[in-house]
């Protein structure tokens, strides 16, 4: 008999994103810096997330993820 899927993926992805989120927020804030060069490294920490094509495939999964359980809530309320 197959394993019904109840859109546990879409919620293991999103916290996969979360996690590592913070877990780079946790690794730049363990160093002790001053002020400013705390916030360049966060912001270039969060550039290179960002950019990367690992966090776009996850944030597309994510999206897509969200938007077919959006689409078969409004098709239950019909």
């Amino acid at each position: 008999m197959a394993k019904k899927n109840n859109g546990s993926g879409g919620k293991f992805v999103a916290g996969a994103l979360v996690g590592t989120a913070l877990g780079i927020a946790a690794s730049v804030f363990a160093k002790s810096k001053t002020g400013k060069k705390l916030g360049k490294e966060i912001k270039a920490k969060s550039a290179e997330l960002l950019d990367s094509k690992e966090f776009k495939q996850i944030a597309e999964e994510v999206y897509s993820s969200f938007s077919k359980l959006r689409g078969e809530k409004s098709k239950k309320k019909k």
